[in-house]
């Protein structure tokens, strides 16, 4: 992400507070953003937020209040509220998806895992 945008200093909304975005809000923490995470279950966003000390924020937050210099989607779908819209309808925003996929594959040694790919 930081060979494509300059992060430092930005404003970054997370969607997703799974193990993709954990690794996300971490990335983006270190590199000096101010991180913002979504999740569905607010409680889980809350706890992210926590363990990395970065913000959680509610959804109906995100498109009343709160503009963003990246939006990174690392959610397994489009995230998308109650009243059918989704903060990736941002327009001029760099907009990421962590492709996430359940297929399983054998690598090198042999072991089974689950594939990750940006």
């Amino acid at each position: 992400l930081s060979e494509r945008i300059k992060v430092a200093g930005k404003r970054a909304l997370v969607l997703g507070a799974g193990g993709a975005g954990r690794a996300v809000v971490y990335a983006l923490k270190e590199a000096g953003a101010d991180v913002h995470v979504y999740n569905r279950t607010h409680n889980k966003a809350e706890a992210l937020a926590d363990e990395f000390d970065v913000n959680a924020i509610e959804y109906r937050m995100i498109r009343k209040e709160c503009k963003f210099d990246i939006i990174v989607n690392a959610t397994a779908v489009a995230a998308t509220g109650e009243d059918g819209t989704s903060p990736l309808d941002a327009p001029g925003c760099p907009v990421f998806q962590v492709a996430l996929s359940t297929a399983r594959r054998r690598d090198w040694a042999g072991a089974e895992r689950p594939r990750y790919r940006w």
